[in-house]
């Protein structure tokens, strides 16, 4: 016996093989951040380097939300500092148990990605950080944060969820 195909069929399955794909390649909202400790030049001590790295549409869309302005750009210096205040916000660290105070550097556009870059202040490295990070997760559902940790050449990276609390990293 011989299978007949129908051109509606053959048209539903190429569909449904699309849609398919598409589902499986949705991207997760996610703000990659890097802390990284940079050697000061004499004493041992240092700073702490973090930049945190969003997609573009993420960093839009989460500027229109926050501002309720749909004319806001990340592109633009307002909307990059208004974004800016709002991660700062959201995110912190403890270096054995002393909060680590960040100064914003500035943010920038490339590609596909805006990155936020901030500076702690010059001191000791430290044997632990805590960290707390709910950057973009009350605007977006499912948002997941990772901290990559970068200190002495080793690093170790952190995921957050929704509901986490501070996580710590040992830097010993």
């Amino acid at each position: 016996m011989a299978v007949q195909y129908s051109t509606r069929g053959a048209l539903a399955f190429v569909g449904a093989l699309l849609l398919s794909l598409t589902v499986a390649a949705h991207r997760i909202n996610s703000v990659d951040t890097t802390i990284a400790w940079v050697e000061a030049a004499a004493g041992g001590a240092g700073r702490w380097q973090l930049t945190h790295q969003l997609h573009y549409h993420d960093a839009q869309t989460a500027l229109v939300r926050i501002s309720g302005d749909a004319r806001q750009s990340v592109l633009e210096v307002a909307g990059q500092a208004r974004l800016l205040a709002h991660l700062a916000g959201a995110f912190s660290v403890a270096a054995d148990g002393t909060p680590v105070a960040f100064a914003p550097l500035g943010a920038e556009a490339d590609g596909d990605y805006v990155y936020f870059y901030y500076e702690s202040a010059e001191a000791p490295i430290p044997a632990a950080l805590s960290i707390t990070n709910s950057m973009l997760m009350a605007l977006f559902e499912g948002q997941l944060n990772l901290v990559n940790v970068d200190a002495g050449g080793r690093v170790q990276t952190t995921a957050f969820i929704a509901g986490d609390k501070a996580k710590a990293v040992s830097l010993q």
